[in-house]
């Protein structure tokens, strides 16, 4: 007979749940069950590391609690590492995520979660490092949206207008989802030199998506700019009610407070 207790039925129970049924409870249950009986068992902390990240933000310490624990006894962990990696990007620590970023691709090659690495190496400043990641993940996923933004990002944070003009101008030219192709014009708005042709550029973002706030903060700015306060109130108001808290909106509400246009 099985003996419910044993530590690697307690694993199959726990992965079974999560992977097949994706049950998460039940596998949040079978861990706290295998580590009240095994409580230093590295197989069983990373596995619950992985799955309490996925929890509220107590099971999210916890989960950070237990990485900590696995690395200081297997300090080649890439699956502790990168829920440490998850940790530090959540809490905007870049330099601690691209030093683990560090750690994990002196391991593995395989991590396969490029959009951690890529926003590790992007949020400390590492604009290479992240163009490297960018291009690998391109590489590896030609239909992924997620990994051509990541490109274009790079491209135009670094101010290579070329290259990034005429990857936008690819990526624009085929199909892909509202929140995509919004996303995509945003950015080509960046680089347009013309007045007009920034105008269109973000026109075309809100056309494809109302809610993007990176565009009607630009919005924002191109009316400031040009004196026209109450079309910059305009767009920053529906900035505000998606993300009233965004650092940048609110510093934006503060100027045309100071420019005599009050945002109740």
């Amino acid at each position: 007979s099985i003996d419910p207790g044993d530590r690697l039925y307690i694993l199959l129970r726990a992965r079974t749940a999560l992977e097949r049924a994706k049950a998460r409870n039940a596998a949040v249950v079978a861990l706290q069950n295998g580590l009240a009986r095994y409580p230093d068992d590295p197989e069983m902390m990373v596995f619950a590391a992985e799955v309490f990240w996925n929890g509220d933000e107590a099971e999210r310490a916890l989960a950070v609690g237990y990485a900590e624990r696995v690395i200081g006894v297997e300090p080649s962990s890439v699956r502790a590492l990168g829920v440490l990696l998850a940790a530090s990007l959540k809490a905007a620590d870049y330099q601690a995520a691209a030093g683990y970023a560090d750690r994990i691709l002196s391991i593995t090659k395989d991590f396969g979660r490029y959009g951690l690495l890529f926003e590790a190496y992007r949020g400390a400043g590492r604009t290479a490092d992240a163009e490297l990641m960018a291009k690998e993940w391109r590489q590896r996923d030609q239909s992924s949206e997620s990994a051509a933004l990541a490109l274009a990002r790079i491209l135009v944070d670094k101010g290579d207008r070329a290259a990034a003009a005429d990857l936008l101008g690819t990526l624009l030219s085929g199909k892909g989802s509202h929140t995509y192709r919004s996303t995509l014009f945003w950015l080509q708005s960046r680089i347009q030199a013309g007045e007009e042709a920034i105008l269109a550029s973000l026109r075309s973002a809100l056309v494809e998506n109302g809610s993007n706030v990176d565009a009607l903060a630009a919005m924002t700015d191109y009316y400031i700019k040009k004196t026209d306060y109450q079309r910059a109130r305009f767009y920053l108001k529906q900035a505000m009610a998606l993300d009233a808290g965004r650092p940048d909106i609110v510093e934006r509400r503060e100027v045309l407070a100071q420019l005599g246009v009050a945002i109740p």
